[in-house]
């Protein structure tokens, strides 16, 4: 008979692959999510996650509903999809991506359905399909319709990949890297993902962002690579980042961009613009938020001391370093604002490298 894996999505039995296992769903899953029990004797071997962690993971991976419907809306040629059922079986409903959604759901239920919706959902999803159909859905990759299915089970319920009759039988031995080598595989034949791309005014902010990641985002450091300025020779600046822009949009860069503006004048100004141009959909950005203690923050101008809010005017990255980093002897460090009307944190360098030492020796010290 052989040996099979079996992947499971909450309730719903996703099917068995025959002598080995799927890489793309099983490159979602972590090596901390793979376990092995042993009961009456027998050893079972999975991974499992819970469906909020591998919708997340999906996500920032790229696998989102968005762009599975964009992917049907650009596949999907009703004709074509139905040129082999009889006309009788052939929905009159209008047939886009909510269809097909609703129509899956139904067809997993395993609830009763009579003719002739039964042989439509047979045709639909129980079909051998050409590649264009990934589960009989017009989508390029199998991990969008594990993403649409998703959002039919509850959130605390299990994704689960069952590789233990491919262990018991001999297949792969016990101690065999299943996430791993899916990585591999995918990796090497450039399907794995592509990782978001952060992009800020210069230098200073990504190490800020990237020491961020390493402490705070530890499992979603994966997902991202932050744009080297030192590598490609450039200054940085708000100018700078609208040319890079532009840049990567004319090069058809396909990666998901991140642009981040700190949220002073200059910011907001760039931001206007950066949106003016009405790039593709896959670059974005963003000012850095607003804070509520920025809302009365101390500022010094021609030596005048005065309590304002900097939100808008001049908020940049350090301001979220939190406060065991913004205060000295109990105060915030001020903004001093400069003769063109910008304003800088006093003492910038000093304030950064407090934070990395903190980074460094006593992280958990770090307040917000």
């Amino acid at each position: 008979m052989g040996a099979y894996s079996s992947f499971q999505i909450g309730r719903y039995a996703f099917g068995d692959i025959k002598y080995t296992f799927d890489d793309k769903t099983m490159s979602v899953f972590t090596n901390d999510s793979f376990f092995h029990e042993e009961d009456d004797e027998v050893t079972t071997y999975f991974c499992k996650m819970k469906v909020s962690r591998y919708k997340y993971r999906l996500d920032l991976m790229g696998y989102t509903l968005i762009r599975a419907r964009k992917e049907f809306d650009s596949i999907f040629r009703f004709e074509e999809y139905f040129e082999d059922i009889d006309d009788e079986y052939i929905p009159k409903d209008d047939v886009d991506f909510n269809f097909f959604v609703e129509k899956l759901k139904l067809f997993l239920s395993n609830e009763q359905i009579s003719e002739p919706l039964y042989t439509l959902l047979e045709y639909m999803f129980n079909n051998e399909w050409p590649n264009k159909y990934v589960y009989g859905i017009p989508v390029s990759d199998i991990r969008l319709v594990v993403r649409v299915i998703l959002e039919f089970c509850d959130e605390d319920e299990d994704v689960i990949y069952d590789v233990t009759d491919l262990i018991v039988s001999g297949y792969f031995i016990e101690e065999y890297d299943f996430v791993s080598q899916a990585h591999k595989n995918l990796l090497s034949m450039g399907q794995l993902y592509d990782k978001i791309i952060i992009v800020t005014e210069g230098k200073a902010d990504i190490g800020i962002l990237k020491k961020a990641f390493e402490l705070r985002y530890t499992e979603e450091k994966e997902f991202f690579e932050f744009f080297d300025y030192g590598y490609k020779k450039l200054s940085g600046g708000t100018d700078e980042v609208l040319k890079l822009a532009k840049t990567f949009e004319t090069i058809g860069i396909r990666n998901r961009i991140i642009f981040l503006f700190d949220n002073d004048t200059a910011g907001k100004n760039e931001l206007f613009r950066f949106n003016a141009e009405n790039f593709s959909y896959n670059m974005k950005a963003f000012c850095y938020p607003d804070l509520k203690f920025a809302n009365l923050y101390p500022t010094y101008k021609n030596s005048k001391f005065s309590v304002e809010n900097i939100n808008g005017r001049a908020v940049s990255i350090e301001l979220f370093l939190g406060s065991s980093i913004l205060k000295y002897k109990d105060q915030y460090i001020p903004i001093e604002w400069k003769e063109n009307g910008q304003g800088v944190i006093q003492n910038k360098e000093r304030v950064k490298k407090r934070f990395y030492k903190m980074c460094s020796k006593n992280p958990e010290d770090i307040i917000h």
